[in-house]
Parts: structure tokens; sequence; C-alpha cells
């Protein structure tokens, strides 16, 4: 049943634990567990969450957190978080979340959203559903002017699966920042998903600059990126990137029609069909790269790549719509 009230939209949420306006709130060593939750009413059912920290502060730790999902029927409504922080009505949160087990999750893994929060996650292991049909996950999620570090976390496993390259659905991440300037991304291990990590500005909610990526493995994107820079001032240095079915790493200019001042360096790419692909407008420095096995190794002035063979779906439009970020 009900028991909050989101801070950015006001839709309903039905968290299983549920931290408001307190500080120094630590939560460790428990399963939480979203399975029978006895939602029938589809999208209009509250949005269940595994543990929602509101105006808070505190640390999540050693926890698992598992089935926050609606029923079958309704894998398609947009809702079901394992771990959300989020702030609002001039409140903030600061959160650290640590060593967690997040799995088959609807929505998203880890969420930290809206400006004045504050997330740190480190050493978590968020695993979506694999291929479904329902709503596009994301396994970790910083948006809508919120600030963090994503370090050291196993993410993946976050696949939608009727996609299509260039159709107007909805692709899946496995980390997602959204409309959230400077946050710091390194270390982390993403593996089988659409797009790997993802940096995306958006007109209406505000920019994702200043990234840094730094000593990313990520391995094995179906139909898109390994990492997509679609906005400005973002650093990518010393990852390794394996598996891309479109770029390695995109300067992508389809978001708010800028993707400039962006630094490539010192990655290692292998397989993919540009190494590194770069929009019409996009600007950058693009230094010290290593390249293995690419169709073609800097392709510029577009932003879908020449198809190698075996590929299928690389014809057609391209827009970043299909990110959807989670906003309950």
């Amino acid at each position: 049943m009900q028991n909050a009230t989101s801070l950015a939209t006001g839709n309903p949420i039905a968290a299983q634990v549920l931290v408001q306006a307190a500080s120094s709130v630590t939560i460790t060593n428990i399963t939480v567990d979203g399975a029978n939750n006895g939602f029938n009413n589809g999208c209009a059912d509250p949005d269940p969450i595994g543990i929602y920290y509101q105006n808070s502060s505190g640390t999540i730790s050693h926890n698992t957190v598992l089935n926050e999902v609606l029923l079958p029927a309704n894998n398609g409504c947009q809702a079901g978080l394992g771990i959300f922080v989020q702030s609002g009505n001039g409140g903030s949160s600061a959160v650290t979340i640590m060593n967690n087990h997040v799995a088959n999750f609807q929505k998203n893994g880890i969420t930290g959203n809206e400006v004045g929060t504050s997330v740190t996650l480190t050493a978590n292991d968020v695993v979506g559903q694999g291929p479904t049909n329902g709503a596009a996950e994301n396994s970790i999620q910083i948006g809508f002017g919120a600030t963090g570090t994503i370090t050291s976390n196993t993410v993946g496993s976050d696949v939608w699966a009727p996609d299509v390259f260039g159709d107007t659905a909805d692709a899946a991440a496995g980390i997602l920042v959204y409309a959230s300037p400077n946050v710091a991304i390194k270390s982390n291990n993403v593996s089988n998903t659409q797009f790997g990590i993802a940096i995306v500005s958006d007109p209406n909610f505000g920019a994702a600059d200043g990234a840094t990526l730094t000593s990313n493995t990520v391995s094995a994107t179906h139909l898109y990126d390994g990492i997509d820079l679609c906005s400005n001032s973002n650093t990518a240095t010393g990852n390794t990137i394996s598996g891309s079915d479109e770029a390695a790493i995109h300067l992508d200019d389809t978001c708010t029609g800028a993707s400039t001042g962006n630094t490539v360096t010192s990655n290692k790419i292998n397989s993919a069909c540009a190494g590194i692909l770069s929009g019409p407008g996009a600007t950058g420095t693009i230094t010290s790269n290593t390249f293995y096995n690419v169709v073609t190794l800097q392709e510029t002035g577009s932003n879908t790549c020449t198809p190698p063979p075996g590929i299928p779906n690389k014809a057609g439009a391209r827009s970043h719509a299909r990110i959807r970020a989670a906003r309950p």
C-alpha cells in the first residue's frame, strides 16, 4: 500500500523500508523482497521501492534487494526501484550505498534523483532481468540534478528486447547519468546492456556535463554504444571497451544539439563497428587510444556507424529519447 509520495512528481510510492527527514540512518544486513506485493491495478498502483531515503542521510550497506516489480501483465509500467534516494521541497539527502546486491527490478536498480541529492555508490552488484519486454531498465542512475560518485560496481543484464536500431522505443543502460553534472564514474564493470555508460543532457531538465569516466570495463553492448557522451566537457580515459555493436565511444550531438569539449584518451577498444564515433557537431580531443578488431577506427560527421557484416538493423534516424530515465 502507499506510504509515501514522490517529491518530484507527486506520484504514489509503496516503500518496504522508508526513511523520511532523518539523519545518519544505517540499514545493513537485511533482505528486502518485493515479491507477492499484491498490486493488481496496473500502472495506477503505487511505485514499488525496496529502500527509499527521502530528504535523509545515512548508509545502506550489505543488503539484498529483490523483486521490486508489478505483476507480469504490468511489466511495461515505468515502476519498480530497488534503492531510491530523493530530495525535494528544500531538503537534501546524502547517502552512501555500498556492497549491496540488487536484482530483478522492473525499472532501476539503484537511483539518486533531484537537486539536493548526493549519493556515493561503491562495490554494489546490480543485475537486471536480462532481455525483457517490459520497462527499459537501468542498473544505476544518477539524474535530474543529483550529484555523486559511482565506483567499483558490477552491473548489467539490462536489455529491452523489442528494440531495433533506429526505432522510437526505449533502450536500457548499465549506468545512466541523466541531466546531472560532474558525476565521477570509476572502475566499474558493465556488461550485457544496450548502452554501457550513458551521459545524457536533457533540454527540459538540465545538462549532464563534466562527467569523468576512468578505468571502467564495458563489454557486450547490444545495438548501441559502450560509452555514450551526449553532453559536454566529459573525460573518458583508461577505459577498456569490447564488443560494442555500434561505437565503443560516441561523441553524440543528438542531446540538446551539442557534444563539445570532450576528452577521449588512452582507452583500449576491441571489436566495434566504430572505435570512436563523432556526430556532425561534436568536438573534442581524441588521443592515444588503442584499437583492435574494429571496422572503422574513428568515424566523424555521423551518429550512425557503417555496419559490419552480421550486425543487423544498423540504419535509421537516431534519437536519445530512447534512453528513459526513471523519475517516480
